[in-house]
């Protein structure tokens, strides 16, 4: 036990370190506690102890201490601890309805179903495994029902739990012309055979899903031209987040006004997220040119083919030169001086920041 205490440290120090996910060994380790208190009737905190201080080690002993605890606590206030999001974010965060359920998640809700009719009350204190993976799955298929996006921890969960819960049952069915010292190992057999129809079924739609979507490389030309017509480290108004990974990959010799996530800019200035939302929709119509060079520090805008709104009002902005289009994207530049002429129209410094 003691070896195991010490493993289990190691473990969430190194998952600290690898992946962004890692609160997650917190309610891992207490549903062990948990099972251990219904199944031998006693309470042993060394697996919760052991995963608190690999990743209390995993946070301190690391070269973003400690805004990489500030950062924690925003992603986890911003995504899993509110009900309405601030900020678009992708659609894997928000819910579904349950059609949606029905046809893409069929399999992990049939395999956590099929559990549950394979156990009894009385089983629960005589399997810690069928208990654990029960929490476990049942955690994941609340979050699921939240965000779409924790189905991809739902479907192994569920499909671990099936397996636990039938592995009594499987044990018992015989598989002829085997010996039984080479016999399949039923559970694992059976939870393989459903990640395999699982991923089969997945794969489908994401060949489809790719099959239509733009190539990886759609924004290479507007990046060429940013790099050859921008001296390095200009900083580009990109009007939508989610084009920053492709627009850094090709183009690094530039940076943007956000990336991955706007939320992030909302919690670093309130009234500059919601100035750049309103030029990005097309709603700052009076001096987005002025907005773009005094408050965000950019002559070189990019967008992709969408944002209609944006892409009107810049071609009717005399302080707007389209340099660069494609099928894809589009690539801007304020000319002139839209600061002075603002300045000398109003008389003021800062034009009125509108109502969104």
């Amino acid at each position: 036990i003691g070896r195991r205490f010490i493993a289990q440290g190691v473990v969430a120090l190194l998952f600290t370190w690898s992946y962004k996910v890692f609160p997650i060994l917190v309610p891992l380790a207490l549903f062990a506690v948990v099972c251990d208190r219904v199944a031998l009737g006693r309470i042993d905190p060394r697996p919760l102890i052991a995963t608190g201080l690999g990743i209390a080690l995993g946070l301190i002993v690391n070269p973003w201490f400690p805004d990489n605890i500030g950062f924690l606590w925003n992603a986890i206030r911003m995504k899993i601890l509110t009900v309405h999001f601030h900020t678009s974010v992708g659609k894997e965060w928000y819910s579904a309805d349950a059609d949606y359920y029905l046809k893409h998640a069929f399999l992990p809700l049939l395999a956590y179903i099929t559990g549950l009719l394979c156990t009894d009350r009385s089983e629960w204190r005589l399997d810690r495994a069928r208990l654990f993976w029960f929490l476990t799955a049942t955690m994941w298929l609340v979050l699921t029902f939240k965000s779409r996006r924790f189905i991809e921890f739902l479907a192994p969960s569920a499909i671990l739990f099936l397996a636990f819960a039938a592995r009594g049952w499987l044990e018992r069915c015989a598989i002829p012309g085997y010996r039984r010292r080479h016999r399949l190992h039923r559970p694992a057999a059976v939870a393989l055979l459903l990640v395999t129809i699982s991923g089969w079924h997945a794969w489908g739609r994401i060949y489809e899903t790719m099959k239509y979507a733009n190539p990886g490389d759609a924004y290479k030309q507007c990046a060429r031209w940013l790099i050859d017509h921008t001296p390095e480290g200009s900083r580009v108004f990109n009007v939508d987040w989610d084009d920053f990974p492709k627009l850094l990959f090709h183009d690094p010799h530039n940076s943007y006004i956000v990336g991955l996530d706007p939320d992030y800019m909302r919690l670093k200035d309130p009234e500059l997220y919601r100035k750049w939302r309103r030029i990005a929709r097309g709603k700052e119509h009076r001096h987005p040119a002025y907005d773009i060079v005094h408050d965000f520090g950019a002559r070189y805008i990019f967008t992709d083919d969408g944002h209609a709104a944006f892409r009107w009002y810049a071609d009717h902005n005399r302080f707007m030169k389209q340099r660069y289009h494609d099928d894809y994207c589009h690539v801007y530049e304020i000319v002139g001086d839209p600061v002075a002429a603002y300045r000398k129209a109003t008389g003021d410094n800062d034009p009125d920041p509108g109502s969104d």
